[in-house]
């Protein structure tokens, strides 16, 4: 696993050998005006994957963003199309609705409240491929 970034914000992990990225908002994103390194931090992630690659996204401590950074959550979503996404696993606490309805539909994405079952949730679909 290759930790791309560590931030006060979030966290970007990449593990090629799973061809899964890991991300994680930490509760002081909804503080931030701005993520600086942030598309350079997804850029280094996507480079390290292959076709097919999924994501475990961690939303658990966040539940809602600015609309500055909704932009640039939304730069990233539009990265992904065309590189051989195959499915987003995404986490939140539950009850969380604001975190619903900010999903974008035009990816593939599943939303759990439970990690671990998010992770295994994308082992078995990789072990269908």
């Amino acid at each position: 696993m290759r930790l791309i970034a560590f931030r006060p914000e979030y966290q970007i992990t990449a593990e090629p050998s799973r061809n899964r990225i890991f991300y994680k908002h930490f509760a002081e994103t909804a503080e931030a005006q701005e993520l600086p390194e942030y598309l350079h931090d997804w850029q280094q992630a996507l480079d390290a994957m292959k076709p097919g690659f999924t994501i475990l996204s961690d939303m658990t401590e966040l539940d809602d963003v600015s609309g500055t950074l909704g932009q640039l959550f939304q730069q990233v979503q539009q990265r992904l199309e065309g590189l051989g996404l195959r499915m987003i696993a995404t986490v939140h606490a539950p009850g969380n609705s604001h975190a619903f309805e900010a999903e974008t539909p035009e990816l593939p994405r599943r939303i759990f409240t439970d990690l671990w079952e998010a992770d295994k949730f994308l082992d078995e679909l990789a072990a269908e491929a």
